[in-house]
């Protein structure tokens, strides 16, 4: 399934069928939290920010979300918003938001140049 949900995100054409797909698989699957990062990815490859915003503050609650994943997420914003952009930005911010203190996480913002707006 995961490769129909790439082939959908990769088309561009079927962004809608992709997350309705990855909705589908996670509701089978409701408390693995790999599956929840590839769903945060294909919310931001469909570009839905705040979906992707609304489930990775859902895996930090849980502590599900490690220094690794987040930088797998924000490097999914640079391959989705290139150069500076405001949904890159909002992502990146609410990244910062739950971790004010990771350096490397700020590190990785500023290499990527997702931290500032247009």
């Amino acid at each position: 399934m995961a490769l129909l949900v790439m082939a959908y995100l990769k088309t561009g054409k079927a962004p809608a069928k992709a997350i309705a797909l990855g909705d589908k698989v996670l509701a089978t699957n409701p408390g693995d939290p790999y599956l929840r990062l590839a769903l945060g990815q294909i919310y931001l490859r469909g570009r839905l920010v705040d979906d992707a915003i609304a489930l990775m503050d859902e895996l930090n609650t849980a502590g599900q979300l490690d220094d690794n994943d987040r930088c797998a997420l924000l490097v999914a914003t640079t391959d989705v918003f290139e150069g500076t952009s405001a949904p890159a930005a909002k992502f990146a911010d609410a990244l910062l938001a739950t971790h004010p203190g990771d350096a490397g996480l700020k590190a990785a913002i500023a290499e990527f140049g997702k931290a500032s707006r247009r």
